[in-house]
């Protein structure tokens, strides 16, 4: 019995219960055990939902609420297996994998990507949302991070111009 409250104590502290995603906290334990192995490979995706405060003051917070969601569930689909997905921030998200083949976490990043693109069709409100990702290299896991998120973000300001997602590796 206290094996198994010390698990569901555990999952509740790194679930987001909104998304089922980790959640912050497990996001930075991650760090923290890729930190303590220099060694470590693997690449990092961040990606952003476009809009949000737009889709809530349009549309509802149930519409913002259902985006946020809705990119959950495609992380799901396209990560699940290599990667670990966690909601980072209120419309952030990252995924880190470790799974050391850089050319198939690209095709599944792409896959996010059309996928998210596909969403766009599905919903009534301005669903985009802005990606990056890298490779983890002997600079660690922080730098990669702080490279990805700056590509991220200079992303997100040019879909806010064009009102679609952008990519760049």
């Amino acid at each position: 019995v206290q094996e198994a409250k010390k698990e569901l104590y555990q999952e509740l502290a790194f679930t987001d219960n909104m998304t089922q995603l980790g959640n912050r906290m497990a996001y930075e334990y991650e760090l923290e055990r890729l930190r303590q192995n220099p060694q470590a490979a693997g690449d990092i995706m961040v990606a952003d939902l476009n809009n949000l405060k737009r889709i809530n003051d349009s549309y509802g917070h149930q519409a913002g609420d259902a985006a946020i969601k809705e990119t959950a569930i495609i992380l799901k689909e396209c990560f699940e297996g290599i990667g670990k997905c966690y909601r980072i921030g209120g419309d952030e998200f990252c995924v880190i994998s470790s799974i050391g083949v850089h050319d198939k976490f690209i095709k599944y990043f792409e896959d996010f990507i059309e996928k998210t693109k596909s969403q766009q069709k599905n919903v009534e409100y301005p669903y985009s949302v802005a990606a990056a990702y890298g490779t983890i290299d002997s600079n660690g896991v922080d730098e990669c991070f702080k490279i990805v998120d700056a590509k991220m973000y200079n992303n997100k300001r040019r879909s806010k111009q064009s009102r679609e997602s952008n990519i760049q590796a």
